[in-house]
């Protein structure tokens, strides 16, 4: 059902390379929600112990609750990442220009 509607998005879409690639700070293109789909059926077809799945289900919820927390930081202006977040995304862009050129 994902995989559908992400097909079903990207025929649709009003901006078809931001579709595709994504934004540049995000990255979230079709290709990477495709690759969303295909991890959550390898893992579905690997792990076949219900405690396995069940340590994996925990994992994802702490990751998820540990995200949620700083980007409600950042909500009120307290980032816990920093300026150096910035100034990766700064270099970033820097080394993408040089190599275009």
């Amino acid at each position: 059902m994902h995989l559908f509607f992400v097909v079903i998005s990207t025929v649709f879409a009003d901006d078809m390379n931001v579709t595709v690639r994504g934004y540049f700070d995000l990255s979230q293109g079709v290709f990477v929600l495709i690759d969303y789909f295909l991890f959550i059926i390898t893992i579905i077809n690997l792990v076949r112990e219900h405690k396995l799945i069940k340590m994996i289900t925990w994992v994802f919820i702490f990751i998820g609750f540990i995200i949620g927390l700083i980007e409600i930081g950042q909500y009120f202006g307290y980032d816990i990442l920093g300026p150096n977040l910035e100034n990766f995304k700064f270099y970033l862009k820097s080394f993408i220009a040089q190599q275009k050129v």
